[in-house]
């Protein structure tokens, strides 16, 4: 049988009563199976119970009844009443295989789909009783509710994006021919890169693959001075503004602190990027 898409199963219970006469051979399996099913329908589910049909049951004076186990139908219990009290009972482990409107529920929302066939060729035999609680189940959501479509309108959208058009190893520079754009799904858009600009020119971190979107994830930072790069050094006396020549010590951005080493007398002093190939070092180091 096809599984039936699942929905919300009303919380109304119920109990549903056959009297069973006592017989010779008790009650069929059977009979206790169409018990359970019709019982677990009119609360909008429907479930495969664990038991053979073909098992007789002791027999039944009273009244036989099927109730969920903690309103869950995992499990169902099954008793036998009559007129001393509780003749017997039993508990049958169930399968739920899908779950549709109840008959009593008036605010459940509508399932997508209604069940088209039913799991047992025996239960679907015309007029019986299964069959037309089936049949009810199925007008009443046909004549409540229409079909509705909904539609994730930012999971199919797409914006212009930047892969890489060739593999790259790592510490490999980007040029221009390395990259191309494409249409990537927009919740993909916040970690990638529209503008050339911003990735031409930086290393990848590691080895890429070609029609990867390139994210931050795939790059070095970029900064704006970078360790072993030749730049000026600068120190204000007053009016006095002296510069020498110096070596990065550490990657640096503009606005930043950064060591630098003068090439003249040798010394490692700090100061701040001003702008790129510039530093401004701080007074009274020795």
């Amino acid at each position: 049988m096809k599984s039936f898409l699942l929905g919300r199963a009303a919380l109304l219970v119920s109990f549903s009563f056959i009297s069973c006469s006592a017989a010779q051979g008790g009650i069929k399996g059977s009979n206790l199976v169409s018990l359970i099913q019709e019982t677990a329908l009119k609360q909008g589910v429907h479930v495969v119970p664990h038991t053979s049909k073909i098992k007789i049951w002791p027999a039944c004076d009273g009244k036989l009844s099927a109730q969920p186990i903690k309103t869950r139908w995992d499990a169902v219990a099954v008793e036998c009443w009559d007129e001393r009290g509780q003749a017997w009972n039993a508990v049958i482990r169930t399968k739920i295989v899908g779950k549709i409107r109840s008959l009593n529920s008036e605010t459940d929302s509508p399932p997508p789909k209604i069940m088209e066939k039913l799991a047992d060729p025996v239960l679907k035999k015309k007029g019986s009783r299964y069959q037309r609680l089936v049949d009810r189940l199925n007008r009443a959501s046909h004549y409540r509710y229409k079909p509705q479509k909904y539609a994730n309108q930012r999971q199919n959208k797409t914006v212009r994006g930047l892969k890489f058009r060739i593999p790259l190893k790592a510490n490999t520079v980007i040029r221009e021919t390395d990259i191309y754009f494409s249409n990537i799904p927009a919740r993909a858009s916040e970690l990638s890169f529209h503008d050339k600009q911003d990735v031409i020119g930086r290393k990848t971190r590691s080895h890429v693959a070609a029609n990867l979107v390139i994210a931050p994830r795939h790059l070095h930072t970029r900064w704006d001075v970078y360790k072993g790069d030749r730049l000026t050094i600068v120190n204000s006396l007053g009016p006095i503004e002296i510069s020498a020549g110096g070596l990065a010590m550490s990657h640096g951005q503009i606005g930043g602190r950064i060591s630098v080493r003068n090439s003249v007398s040798g010394k490692i002093l700090t100061g701040i990027v001003e702008k790129r190939k510039k530093v401004r070092i701080f007074s009274k180091q020795r």
